[in-house]
């Protein structure tokens, strides 16, 4: 058997819709050889094994190819708390080569986190900076600051990673009589003995939740609430919180703008999404929840009425003539009907910020209407003209993806 060696191995937290590579050199081996990748998912189940010749001196396969098809989601939770969203996937590489009918295994990478996403080829694909971290991470979304009206539905998405406990040597003296030593190791991590993959944590003790903080609307700081305390979760899932931005605004009436983020305690952790708080008297929802490119959930206010285009699709087939036919009866009768329901939606100016980040939008595979309808964009424009600044006009068309049908 010949010798082969790792020249890139792949990240741990990547987006599904970008490749995540391995690239391995061999050396001495037959032209008969191949190397085969077995992908198994976080509870060591096999997912699929891909597999190349090893005549070439360099081979490399895209890990994430596995993962591109996948759309599983969890829909989001009716009354402000947490839920998993569903849309991360833990997974590990084995390589083993197979020369002259033997068989080597010659890698096997730490447990991986794929999400949902997608983004350009020529990007990086390292997404560690969005993995939690008590030292801090970014929250899974490119939302800039948008619009607030009371009711609409907001979210806050965390990757929580995957677990890894490190222990600092000690040393154990072992009585010279034989016997044995109990030697207890103290931890700050609060994850379940279990697979790394899919350990718990421990309910009721991550100690993580919500920060709100409320400012007027020329930025003077009134105060801060924290709520929704997170109660434990899955390592490698996508964590999300339904917030309850409407009991900030009952705390803090005068609020014109708030900022939430993820808190340890007081301790924030994460980066902060910012609202601009509108009167909803003046101002209308008309929101489109959706996954945005990172594997989170995100909602965009269109603030506009929404026009509701009805229309039908008939089958027919045709009867014989007969010496029983009268009026009333049919020669042509309709074999089936269906009833189509097309939504447009021209929403308010945005600025361009907000427009830049609606091509998540345009994009997404998951995208809900605000009574929670599974619905169809088939259509979006959206012109961003520098003549326009912060003045963009975003208009969506969209149907549902059931419809009415008769026959």
């Amino acid at each position: 058997m010949g010798s082969i060696s790792v020249i890139s191995e792949p990240k741990e937290l990547t987006l599904s819709g970008l490749p995540n590579w391995i690239r391995l050199k061999g050396n001495g081996y037959s032209n008969e050889a191949e190397v085969a990748v077995e992908v198994k998912n976080g509870e060591g189940k096999h997912i699929v094994t891909l597999q190349k010749s090893l005549t070439s001196a360099i081979v490399w396969f895209d890990l994430n190819a596995v993962f591109r098809a996948y759309d599983s989601y969890n829909v989001p939770a009716v009354s402000p708390g947490w839920f998993e969203t569903g849309t991360s996937h833990a997974y590990q590489a084995i390589v083993s080569v197979t020369d002259a009918g033997v068989t080597e295994q010659v890698y096997k990478s730490e447990v991986m986190q794929v999400l949902q996403g997608w983004g350009i080829p020529s990007e990086d694909n390292d997404r560690a900076e969005y993995r939690y971290n008590s030292s801090g991470f970014k929250l899974l979304s490119n939302k800039p600051i948008t619009y607030y009206v009371r009711g609409q539905k907001e979210f806050l998405n965390f990757a929580s990673g995957i677990p890894r406990m490190s222990v600092s040597p000690t040393s154990v003296t072992i009585p010279t009589g034989g016997g044995s030593v109990s030697v207890r190791i103290e931890s700050n991590i609060n994850w379940a003995v279990e697979d790394g993959s899919r350990a718990v944590m421990l309910s009721g003790q991550s100690g993580l939740r919500i920060s709100y903080e409320a400012y007027t609307n020329s930025g003077v700081y009134l105060g801060i609430r924290y709520g929704e305390d997170c109660p434990g979760y899955y390592a490698c899932t996508v964590n999300t919180c339904l917030l309850d931005i409407d009991a900030v605004l009952d705390l803090y009436p005068g609020a014109g703008i708030v900022k939430v983020g993820l808190a340890y305690g007081e301790t924030l952790l994460s980066n902060k999404l910012e609202y601009l708080i509108r009167p909803d008297g003046l101002h209308k929802l008309a929101p489109i929840h959706f996954v945005n490119r990172l594997g989170g959930w995100d909602t965009f206010n269109f603030d506009a009425p929404v026009k509701e285009d009805i229309s039908n699709e008939i089958d027919t087939y045709n009867r014989s003539l007969t010496p029983f036919y009268v009026k009333g009866k049919s020669l042509e009768a309709v074999a089936h009907a269906t009833l189509k329901h097309t939504y447009t939606i021209e929403g308010v100016p945005v600025s361009d910020a907000v427009a830049r980040w609606l091509k998540e939008l345009a994009m997404s595979r998951i995208v809900l209407d605000g009574d929670g309808n599974y619905i169809i964009i088939e259509e979006f424009k959206l012109a961003v003209d520098p003549e326009n600044c912060d003045m963009q006009t975003p208009t969506i068309k969209y149907r549902l993806s059931e419809t009415y049908v008769n026959g």
